[in-house]
């Protein structure tokens, strides 16, 4: 019988071995992926530091462009009252005119960007040209170019 106990006493430490170098094997895993994590994270704050740096750049052009629209907008307001002797009723109709035609032309162009839709069918340009009459010969001579 005591040599069923010292067997089941080595499966025992065998198995208890076994359980160890697992143990073993996932510490050394998890320290791999703790350098892992590590690496990723330093490398998303380094991406992060860059994004903000572009975004406070991004933010000093847009307040320089603010400043430049001012002051063209003052000299083409001067140019057109002073130079062109334009009145200031038909400035202030030409800028409302400007106005409408800048926010349907904006409107148009969101509409574009909300349907803008892939083709089913990529050749449709190309049937429609197809469909088109052509002339049944061509002209002998052709016009010079200019």
């Amino acid at each position: 019988m005591k040599k069923k106990n010292t067997k089941k006493g080595r499966t025992f430490k065998t198995e208890l071995l076994q359980v160890k170098e697992m143990m073993d094997l996932v510490q050394q895993r998890v320290s791999q992926g703790h350098q892992n994590l590590d690496k990723v994270l330093s490398y998303l704050k380094d991406h992060l530091e860059k994004l903000w740096k572009i975004y406070n750049d991004s933010e000093e052009r847009v307040g320089d462009l603010e400043v430049q629209v001012n002051l063209l907008t003052r000299l083409v307001t001067t140019i057109c009252l002073e130079s062109l002797g334009m009145r200031l009723s038909e400035f202030r109709r030409l800028i409302r005119r400007m106005e409408k035609e800048a926010e349907e032309d904006s409107e148009i162009a969101h509409l574009e960007t909300l349907y803008s839709l892939e083709p089913k069918n990529p050749t449709h340009h190309k049937l429609h040209l197809f469909n088109q009459k052509r002339p049944k010969h061509k002209p002998k001579h052709e016009p010079p170019i200019a």
